[in-house]
């Protein structure tokens, strides 16, 4: 049979065995019960004067009422909680680091993931898609306009030939970044068919 007092078996077997009989009365005899208590207790104490070096046994306590209530057994009662209020805090502040710990993991885990598939490359596109994807919204952003035609006076001040059918530069966008002209030049002067060029041979995604 199973008993609460199990883990006092090892290490003081006179009291396991006062202590079972405890729990062997405690609903069929609880008188008998409580005198199997009261010699567990008085046993406890006992040991306790004996084995503690620090704790003088006051000479004039008889009784287990005297043994009890002794300063010096107060004193060491109380230190006894007091240290195990610190254990169990220390047990409940490791649980909740523990706890703690587990929940950073699992952000962890998830950031890593979502990394992961963030970094997945993409698939590959078509000359006529990356242009639409890419290429028209840098023009936008250097400030040609989609759709208008003229002269290309910005391309000679780049070192640009001049293409027809190019879109018109913002002027605003062109006199205040130069970089943006020459961002528009290299696109133009890669993606458009240069005069006199045969542009039946060009790709259809280089026709705006």
């Amino acid at each position: 049979m199973s008993s609460q007092y199990s883990l006092i078996a090892r290490q003081w077997p006179e009291l396991h065995e006062e202590a079972l009989k405890v729990e062997q009365f405690a609903l069929n005899d609880p008188r008998t019960a409580c005198f199997y208590a009261r010699r567990t207790i008085e046993l406890l104490v006992e040991w306790v004067y004996e084995n503690d070096s620090q704790l003088e046994r006051p000479v004039a306590a008889q009784t287990l009422a005297e043994l009890m209530y002794a300063r010096v057994f107060c004193d060491l009662a109380e230190q006894l909680a007091e240290r195990d209020g610190q254990l169990r805090d220390q047990r409940q502040a490791a649980l909740a680091s523990q706890e703690e710990l587990d929940r950073l993991r699992q952000e962890i885990t998830a950031l890593r993931k979502a990394n992961e598939a963030a970094a997945q490359p993409e698939a590959d596109l078509s000359e006529f898609e990356t242009r639409r994807g890419y290429i028209d919204h840098y023009l936008e952003e250097a400030g040609w306009v989609h759709g208008r035609t003229s002269a290309c006076r910005s391309l000679r001040s780049c070192g640009g030939a001049c293409v027809s059918s190019m879109p018109q530069p913002c002027s605003a966008a062109i006199s205040s970044s130069s970089s943006a002209c020459a961002l528009a030049a290299f696109f133009a002067l890669f993606y458009l068919p240069r005069e006199g060029a045969d542009q039946s041979a060009l790709p259809r995604a280089n026709k705006f």
